[in-house]
């Protein structure tokens, strides 16, 4: 595995994750149990089947939601017409 190119999959998925406010750091109260997140790694390839990229995906763990609290608030990263 290459891990510079990974580490560098990540830190450009956070930077991109940042500036549109997607979350914000707080403190979890001792009755709520938070959703987790895991990354999601992928290789990106051109036609010809060479390696184009790297790409790191971070993901919520949308099963652990419980209905009422946390369908609040929505984030998608892509624009709706």
């Amino acid at each position: 595995m290459h891990h510079q190119e990974w580490q560098h999959a990540i830190a450009e998925q956070i930077a991109a994750l940042e500036p549109p406010g997607t979350w914000d750091l707080v403190h979890i109260p001792a009755h709520v149990r938070p959703i987790t997140c895991k990354w999601i790694y992928k290789f990106k390839t051109c036609s010809n089947g060479s390696l184009e990229y790297y790409k790191a995906r971070l993901v919520a763990r949308s099963f652990q939601q419980e209905h009422g609290p946390d369908y609040d608030e929505t984030f998608a990263p892509v624009a709706h017409m």
